[in-house]
């Protein structure tokens, strides 16, 4: 409840809202959208897999790289 009072207490939650209520008149974006989100929230969802801790994916596999290289070390 306090997630969901966080993200309605704010405008960028508001209109976040807004613009789902405007995309769900149109079944196939709606749809498609939809598929994105889940599979981007599939994806943190098993990031923090408790025996996944840890092991890093994607871009993260690399990312040290390009941090040393900004901090320029």
């Amino acid at each position: 409840m306090r997630t969901f009072a966080k993200v309605f207490g704010s405008s960028e939650g508001r209109k976040a809202y807004m613009i789902l209520r405007e995309l769900s008149r149109y079944k196939d974006v709606f749809n498609w959208f939809r598929k994105v989100q889940i599979e981007k929230y599939e994806g943190i969802n098993e990031k923090c897999y408790y025996r996944k801790k840890g092991v890093p994916f994607g871009d993260e596999v690399s990312a040290w790289r390009l941090s040393a290289k900004i901090l320029g070390k």
